[in-house]
């Protein structure tokens, strides 16, 4: 048995019925490739050969944008264009934290942050892509910083 393809990907056992192929990135941007197996036949049979179409989904790719501010008692809304996503079929975001997110299923949610997120002065969101089958899901994560709200002090006149 021996395998090979039309593209410059890698096999791995190679001379087995089920070998591992790893896509090239050349493989990858043209978004498919064709694996042949040839099978020698022993003397006097000849050989046969069999090809299957292997098409290459390309995994998602989530950016929920750079760590960013807000002010404690001030929700925070993620502007257009600042996260994004390739390759899914939907988002969602998580939190570490105790705070909420309203719409949380689009890329311009907006948290509200709970109080220990306002008391530990931190929080990670974090965007979950669903990738198209069969594809993992892709991941990122910012940090939202929450300034304290400033406390004025009395006025002194001496």
């Amino acid at each position: 048995v021996s395998w090979a393809s039309n593209g410059t990907g890698v096999f791995v056992s190679g001379t087995t019925l089920t070998p591992n192929y790893t896509p090239s990135a050349a493989d990858i941007a043209a978004g498919n490739v064709t694996l042949t197996m040839t099978i020698l036949g022993n003397f006097p049979c000849g050989s046969d050969v069999s090809s299957m179409l292997l098409t290459i989904i390309p995994a998602p790719v989530s950016n929920a944008g750079a760590d960013d501010y807000t002010c404690e008692g001030i929700d925070y809304t993620f502007a257009t264009g600042y996260a994004t996503t390739l390759n899914s079929t939907s988002v969602s975001w998580t939190t570490a934290g105790d705070g909420t997110f309203t719409n949380g299923s689009s890329l311009t949610p907006t948290y509200t942050p709970g109080p220990n997120d306002i008391l530990n002065g931190t929080v990670d969101l974090t965007l979950v892509s669903v990738g198209n089958s069969p594809c993992n899901t892709g991941i990122d994560v910012m940090t939202l910083i929450i300034n304290p709200t400033p406390i004025t002090g009395p006025i002194n006149h001496w």
